[in-house]
């Protein structure tokens, strides 16, 4: 009879356990069912998605270009020419990366290397011109981008 007792509240301790795990499993697996029909929810309308990843980076290259050109010209109104012209440079930079990256990389590289960047430094001549500066002589004389590539080489720094 001891035993049976010692038995029965060893019983009723892990019948206890068990009904708090049980409520515990009941728990999460109401979070995870939740948590499903939420993922569910985001991804029912996949147009809707696709669209809106790939018409907001257009509209925010717009607005990138549009914030550049206002913060070009209140800081031109406010007399930092020194930062236009930096800014300006900056771009004519990056536009000559982005333009050589643009080749095909299949091409030739010294074909790529002899490719005309007149209309670029025309362009950069232009934005100087409005803002009243003089464009820097190394870059008047660039006709290729060779010549873009041969301002500094690593001999240059050996």
């Amino acid at each position: 009879m001891v035993v049976y007792i010692c038995i029965w509240g060893l019983a009723a301790k892990i019948i206890k356990k068990m009904e708090i795990l049980i409520v515990v499993y009941v728990i999460f697996g109401i979070l995870a069912l939740i948590l499903f029909f939420k993922v569910w929810g985001m991804t029912t309308d996949i147009s809707k998605i696709k669209n809106r990843l790939f018409h907001d980076e257009v509209d925010e290259g717009k607005l990138e270009r549009q914030d550049q050109i206002e913060t070009l010209r209140s800081n031109l109104l406010a007399g930092d020419i020194a930062y236009v012209k930096q800014r300006l440079l900056n771009n004519f930079y990056e536009e000559v990366r982005i333009n050589f990256k643009a080749f095909p990389k299949d091409s030739d590289r010294n074909a790529n290397l002899s490719q005309s960047i007149r209309p670029l430094v025309d362009k950069l001549q232009k934005q100087f011109d409005k803002i009243g500066e003089e464009l820097p002589n190394f870059i008047k004389k660039m006709e290729t981008y060779n010549d873009y590539y041969n301002i500094f080489t690593i001999k240059d720094f050996e």
